[in-house]
């Protein structure tokens, strides 16, 4: 392998070409920070060459204009060429995402180095990576790590192509209608505003409250050992020392013991369990979302740029990190949505769709009697509530509960910890609700058959999850489930804001199964109505006889719409 320094030859029409970036001193990858080192370009021919030089870099773009662009990972590379030159929407291959649409639940890592291990057979070395944070100088080394990663880039995307001619009958819809596009709309979503001196303020009260709690207690709420004699004391028994931990196990513990006794009328146990349980959420705020939180993340203009991931996950919904938004605790504390903040003469505007995940669950099982409940408006979290005989407060939070919970093939066990009644009454609500949803069952069970056979079930565009039937605990089977509904939903969300971008502007926020934008003040009639056409255009794309119901709302700051 012998690069060529200096400028590219032209690229045939359709032709492969591969991109790959690197810079110096870079600290922030999704902020396209640090200065220019190298832009390597390949061909499948064999043909390298390196850009050393940031004024060729809209010279090398022109040439290579006519093929076909490849990158293994776009949004880092796209967002560096953006710097130097005007790079407008064009279809790429980005054969990191191709990777995770193929294989999503099959593989872990989707790096350029595991995937030249599978497809080519060749070991990259990384080490000499770690050299462009600390020097500002090319060597020859360095020059070759630059060209190798352009080299295998645009084999694999070749080997991939082949792949899907031959594996997936040329059908690659969700990478080329939902995913690729979704990657120039990625680009585009900005920064958002956060009230810090609100959120500062928050952490004192909450510490102080904490703190409160702590002494009327008399005890570390964090602390397995005290909070094990406490509960003692109060005549709470029958438990592993490990349960009431500080992990999610301890929480459901504690909670479920809290629900019990409530139902029973143990108050001072109860009032006990409520009192540890409130403690440590606010303790954990504070640790996980104080402070250091927002000296790590807020920038000088007061805003926050999360690095998104188009597919985050196995199923293909988004994630992003640096920070990671989507775990923002809306549920218990939904305070903190209300810290950011629409820009000055703007207001966010959100929107998602009602009941998403069970228009997925309808239409895919073609369950006749929860069609039947969509279509009539019914509240489906409500039947949930009467499915399992729920009883007194939050009917609907734990009727919710259990519908997701059900989405994700949650046991009975897993359902009475989650919901706070015994395994009596899950097990009974579940053969209710079997009875009720006759084919959405059925439709789970050749789910789970179809895993178990192929290795994979598919969402409402064709996106393969693999399902490792040997994984413990039988994940997989809640796996199959799961995947083809929450995937689904994932295509529709995605979907929805590239058709968004396209009539109006890229969202600010993608969370989950919400987008969230900062609409300018007069123009909010206008992004309403392309908001709920292009979630409703999205859904017809996937379940064209399954109607979407948007719900929509807007205000100063990002709470003006509950989770």
């Amino acid at each position: 392998m012998k690069a060529t320094i200096g400028l590219p030859r032209p690229a045939k029409p359709g032709e492969l070409v591969s991109l790959d970036c690197e810079m110096f001193g870079m600290q922030k990858p999704h902020r396209a920070d640090g200065t220019f080192a190298a832009l390597s370009v390949a061909y499948p021919t064999g043909e390298l060459f390196v850009i050393t030089d940031q004024n060729d870099i809209r010279e090398a773009l022109k040439r290579v204009s006519a093929g076909r662009w490849v990158f293994h990972n776009a949004l880092f590379d796209l967002r560096i060429l953006r710097r130097y030159a005007s790079v407008r929407q064009r279809q790429v291959l980005d054969t990191m995402i191709c990777e995770q649409d193929l294989f999503g639940g099959w593989y872990n890592r989707f790096d350029l180095a595991n995937a030249a291990r599978r497809w080519l057979g060749e070991q990259l070395s990384k080490g000499v990576r770690e050299q462009f944070i600390s020097t500002q100088t090319l060597t020859p080394e360095m020059i070759e790590y630059a060209a190798s990663d352009a080299w295998a880039t645009v084999r694999i995307a070749q080997k991939q192509l082949d792949y899907i001619e031959e594996e997936e009958d040329g059908k690659f819809n969700w990478y080329y209608d939902i995913d690729e596009p979704m990657i120039w709309v990625a680009l585009d979503m900005p920064g958002i505003r956060v009230d810090v001196g609100a959120w500062r303020k928050q952490n004192v009260l909450h510490e102080a409250k904490a703190r409160a709690i702590e002494k009327e207690l008399e005890l570390n709420v964090m602390s397995r050992d005290q909070v094990v004699s406490l509960l003692h004391e109060l005549g709470l028994r029958g438990f592993k020392k490990t349960d009431a931990g500080n992990d999610s196990a301890g929480k459901v513990f504690l909670q479920q013991s809290m629900e019990r006794a409530q139902v029973s009328g143990e108050k001072r146990l109860a009032e006990a369990l409520n009192m540890i349980l409130t403690a440590r959420m606010y303790r954990k705020a504070v640790s996980t979302y104080g402070d250091t939180w927002l000296d790590a993340n807020v920038e000088e203009d007061g805003r926050v740029y999360p690095s998104w991931k188009i597919t985050g996950a196995e199923t293909g919904r988004m994630a992003c990190s640096d920070p990671n938004l989507q775990q923002i605790p809306a549920r218990d504390l939904p305070i903190y949505r209300s810290f950011f903040l629409a820009s000055p003469g703007h207001r966010l505007l959100i929107g998602d769709v009602n009941q998403q995940e069970p228009r997925f669950s309808a239409w895919m099982s073609g369950d006749k009697t929860l069609q039947q409940e969509i279509l009539d408006g019914i509240d489906l979290h409500m039947v949930a509530a009467d499915l399992f005989h729920i009883k007194g407060a939050n009917r609907r939070r734990k009727g919710k509960d259990i519908n997701l919970g059900l989405n994700y093939g949650m046991s009975a066990m897993g359902l009475a910890a989650r919901v706070g009644i015994s395994l009596e009454e899950a097990e009974m609500g579940l053969r209710e609700r079997q009875m009720h949803y006759r084919f959405m069952h059925a439709w789970q069970d050749r789910m789970q058959r179809q895993a178990e056979r192929l290795y994979k079930v598919r969402t409402a565009s064709g996106r393969p999850v693999w399902v490792n039937p040997y994984e413990i605990h039988g994940g997989w089977r809640r796996n199959a489930i799961n995947g083809p509904i929450q995937g689904s939903a994932a295509d529709q969300t995605k979907m929805a804001a590239v058709l968004y971008a396209k009539e109006y502007k890229a969202p600010l926020l993608i969370v989950h199964d919400e987008m969230a934008d900062n609409v300018p003040s007069g123009e909010m009639r206008k992004a309403r109505r392309t908001m709920n056409d292009a979630w409703i255009e999205a859904g017809r794309h996937l379940i064209a006889d399954m109607p979407v119901e948007v719900s929509m709302a807007s205000g100063s700051n990002w709470g003006a719409k509950e989770s």
